[in-house]
C-alpha cells in the first residue's frame, strides 16, 4: 500500500555526552560501576506512545497519529529523558544510535486521507461478468473512476477514499464456482435433525463427516431426517448441486435420498419435496464427489435441503457425507489485495499516485 498521508523520512542521530543528556550522564555516572554500552534501534509505535506518555507539553494526537518528530530539535529534546528510561544503569561513554521518523511537512489536506472512507469494490464493480476481482491484463485504474462516480453519491470537493480491490495473480478459471458450502467435518453446519420414526439418533456427527447409521447393536427401523437452513438462491442461475459421500451396508440405496422442498416450513409431513437423482455411485470406504448435478430447476427459489435416512430390522447402511455445495457459474483463481487513495476535485475522481 503506498502510504502518501506521512510523507516521512528515516534519519538517525547518536547521543554520546551531548548536552541534553549531561545531567542524566551525571547521575548514572554517581552509580557503582556503571554500564558502558553501544546499540542501536528503531522507534516503534510503542516508543512514540512512551514518549508522548512522559512529555506533558506535546500534542499527543500528533504522535499517535504520525509517529514523527516534527523537526530534529525536538528529538534531541525529548530523546534523552527516554533513554534514560530505556538504559537506566548506562554510564558515560555510552553511545545510542536511534532511527526515527522526521516529518517531513504537512500538508492542507492530511486530516482527508487520516479520515478517508473506504470503498471495497463488490463483485458487480469489476467488468468481467462473475468476477470477484481484476484479470491481470486489466488495469485498475482503467476501471476505477467510473466505479466511484457510480457508487458514491454527491461527493464533495477534497473528498478522498481509500479504494481497495482484488486483483488476480494468474489468468483464472472460468467454470462453477462454490456458492453456498456446506462442511460437515465435526459439525451438522446448521442443519436441524427431524425425527420421524423409531427414536433412536440416526444422524450424529463426526470428526471429518456426518453418518445415518440404524445399527444399533442390530438392524434397527429408523427414519430421521436432516434438513438445512433456508437458502436463498435469488438471482442466482445455472446452479448445480454436488455432495461427496460414501455408502455401505445398504441392500437398498432407495431407502436414503437426497430431498429439495420450496415450501418447507417447519414440519416434514406437509412440504412437497423432490428427490434428486445422482448418476455417480457414493463411495464405499471412501468419501467421493458426485458429479455436478443440473440444479437450475431451483434458480431463483429460496429452498430446503434434506437428507433423509430410512433403516429397517434388515437393512441398515451406513450413509457419510463430508460435504454439500451448490455452484453456479464462477470465476476461480488467487488473488492479492490492493488500495489506492482517490480524491474528488470538484469534477472528477482522480488517484492520488
Amino acid at each position: 500500500m503506498k502510504k502518501i498521508i506521512f510523507l516521512l523520512a528515516i534519519v538517525g542521530i547518536t547521543f554520546t555526552g551531548c548536552d541534553p543528556l549531561e545531567d542524566i550522564n551525571n547521575e548514572i555516572d554517581a552509580q557503582d560501576n556503571p554500564v558502558v554500552g553501544v546499540d542501536e534501534f528503531t522507534m516503534t509505535t510503542d516508543d512514540y506512545t512512551a514518549l508522548v506518555d512522559q512529555a506533558d507539553d506535546e500534542d499527543p494526537d500528533f504522535y499517535e497519529t504520525f509517529e514523527a518528530f516534527s523537526d530534529v530539535d525536538d528529538a534531541k529534546l525529548m530523546l534523552p529523558d527516554f533513554l534514560s528510561d530505556r538504559y537506566p544503569y548506562w554510564g558515560n561513554g555510552s553511545s545510542v544510535t536511534v532511527n526515527f521518523n522526521l516529518y517531513d511537512g504537512n500538508p492542507e489536506d492530511v486530516s482527508a486521507y487520516v479520515n478517508a472512507d473506504n470503498y471495497e469494490l463488490v463483485q458487480d464493480d469489476y467488468p468481467t461478468a462473475a468476477s470477484n476481482a481484476f484479470f491481470p491484463s486489466e488495469e485498475p485504474g482503467d476501471f476505477l473512476e467510473n466505479i466511484l462516480v457510480a457508487q458514491i453519491a454527491s461527493p464533495i470537493e477534497g473528498q478522498v477514499v481509500l479504494v481497495e480491490y482484488d486483483q488476480y495473480i494468474e489468468e483464472p478459471v472460468i467454470g462453477f464456482a462454490p456458492f453456498i458450502e456446506y462442511d460437515f467435518s465435526g459439525s451438522f453446519e446448521g442443519w436441524s435433525v427431524v425425527e420421524e420414526f423409531g427414536g433412536d439418533d440416526a444422524w450424529t456427527s463426526q470428526d471429518d463427516y456426518i453418518q445415518g447409521n440404524g445399527f444399533f447393536g442390530g438392524q434397527v427401523a429408523n427414519i430421521e431426517w436432516l434438513v438445512s437452513p433456508s437458502i436463498d438462491l435469488t438471482g442466482e442461475s445455472d446452479l448445480r448441486f454436488q455432495i461427496t459421500h460414501a455408502l455401505k451396508y445398504a441392500s437398498d440405496a432407495s431407502l436414503l435420498k437426497i430431498l429439495v422442498s420450496t415450501d418447507y416450513a417447519g414440519d416434514t409431513s406437509t412440504a412437497e419435496w423432490e428427490e434428486i437423482n445422482l448418476v455417480t455411485p457414493p463411495g464405499v470406504d471412501t468419501l467421493d464427489p458426485s458429479e455436478d448435478f443440473d440444479f437450475s430447476a431451483y434458480d431463483g427459489e429460496t429452498i430446503n435441503i434434506a437428507f433423509k435416512y430410512e433403516s429397517t430390522d434388515t437393512d441398515a447402511g451406513r450413509w457419510r457425507i463430508s460435504s454439500m455445495v451448490l455452484k453456479t457459474i464462477g470465476i476461480t483463481g488467487a488473488t492479492v489485495t490492493k488500495s489506492d487513495y482517490y480524491k474528488f476535485d470538484g469534477a472528477s475522481w482522480k488517484s492520488c499516485r
